[in-house]
């Protein structure tokens, strides 16, 4: 299992990067970014728990249902967290 999860954490600067561009976009003020933010959190939500990384799972949850004036907050909350668990791992 400590295998898979190394190789998960390797994989989480795809999801990294496409929310910090979702996140550029809300900033910005399109309306589209709300969903593509809400398709990684989701996805980050069950490989979170799937890999045993609660953290992730919690964190992707806060952004599910955060309100759209914390939208953004909750974010770059979420991507503060990948990159601490990322730190010093290969993508």
């Amino acid at each position: 299992m400590n295998d898979l999860r190394e190789f998960y954490m390797a994989r989480l600067g795809s999801h990294i990067n496409a929310l910090e561009i979702a996140l550029a976009s809300l900033e910005e003020g399109e309306g589209s970014s709300h969903d593509s933010i809400g398709r990684v959190a989701h996805q980050l939500k069950g490989s979170g728990a799937s890999y045993g990384i609660p953290e992730i799972t919690d964190r992707a949850i806060d952004v599910l249902n955060a309100s759209e004036a914390d939208l953004g907050s909750s974010t770059r909350s979420l991507i503060g967290l990948l990159n601490e668990l990322t730190a010093g791992t290969e993508a």
